[in-house]
């Protein structure tokens, strides 16, 4: 997953069916102007992401949240 925020939109999602399972991912400007990313990954499977602000994380199977600022990469 490497979402990337833009083009005026605040809030994002989608669903994909995978040979794993159901990949979900939700991602949000929040009120402060942080970005929120909330990924799903199905029991049997692992997902490489990377957020706006350039940091990489391994999300395990089941619904998790990060946060981080909008675009500001070191």
């Amino acid at each position: 997953m490497r979402p990337q925020p833009g083009g005026g939109l605040t809030f994002a999602e989608a669903e994909f069916d995978s040979v794993r399972g159901r990949i979900k991912v939700r991602r949000r400007i929040t009120d402060d102007g942080r970005f929120r990313l909330e990924p799903t990954v199905p029991p049997t499977a692992t997902a490489t992401v990377t957020v706006p602000d350039g940091s990489m994380f391994q999300a395990a199977p089941g619904e998790r949240f990060h946060t981080c600022g909008v675009g500001s990469r070191p």
